[in-house]
């Protein structure tokens, strides 16, 4: 009986552990923020977590991206007929809208559908 309840409290402890480590929150009140000089490497990173975000498709972004607005819309692909006419009624789905945030524990990028989140350590973000 003993060792029963030892493994029961074992696996509801280990469950608290995985469950806090995957949804590792983001420290003090949130901000909308800004980037501010950003570097190659800071916006290599910013890209790599919106294609993490957008499920491995790619994403290119200007080089002012978050620089005048906290909040960005990802159009998802459009099908094409020719070299660039866009098939009517072919849309494939609503914009996915990510936000920059900016707390004590630095800058974050924030899917808006779900609230994930990806820590940019290498940006420089400011409130907005």
């Amino acid at each position: 009986m003993k060792w029963k309840l030892a493994r029961t409290v074992i696996g509801v402890s280990a469950s608290a552990v995985l469950i806090s480590c995957g949804s590792i929150a983001a420290d003090g009140p949130e901000q909308p923020a800004l980037i501010v000089n950003p570097e190659p490497a800071a916006i290599a990173q910013l890209e790599q977590a919106l294609v993490e975000a957008n499920h491995g498709a790619s994403v290119r972004v200007a080089k002012d991206v978050f620089s005048h607005s906290s909040r960005l819309a990802l159009e998802q692909g459009r099908q094409v007929d020719g070299p660039t006419r866009p098939l009517t009624g072919r849309d494939l789905g609503k914009p996915r809208i990510f936000r920059l945030v900016k707390n004590s524990g630095g800058c974050w990028l924030v899917r808006a559908e779900d609230g994930q989140r990806w820590h940019l350590d290498k940006l420089t973000c400011v409130p907005e």
